[in-house]
């Protein structure tokens, strides 16, 4: 399979989930009501995406360091 292939599987996997996020809920009046920095989609990226940093280096990397980085505080939260 080539890169580039895997690749588009990915995000169309990321993408179907993001479209059901209600399957994932384990509560339904809290889980995921909040518009937030951090999106389902930009979550999983980021999370496979991340190598051997520090998870402040890691969102500062993935955000290029633009002042709307979420603070590694933002971002525990989110991923559990």
């Amino acid at each position: 399979m080539k890169p580039k292939h895997v690749k588009k599987l990915l995000m169309d996997e990321i993408r179907k989930v993001s479209q059901s996020i209600d399957q994932y809920y384990i509560n339904p009046s809290k889980d995921f009501t909040r518009i937030r920095k951090l999106p389902i989609e930009k979550l999983m990226l980021g999370i496979i995406g991340m190598e051997s940093g520090s998870i402040a280096n890691e969102l500062l990397n993935y955000y290029d360091i633009s002042p709307g980085t979420p603070t590694a505080s933002a971002f525990c939260p989110a991923k559990d």
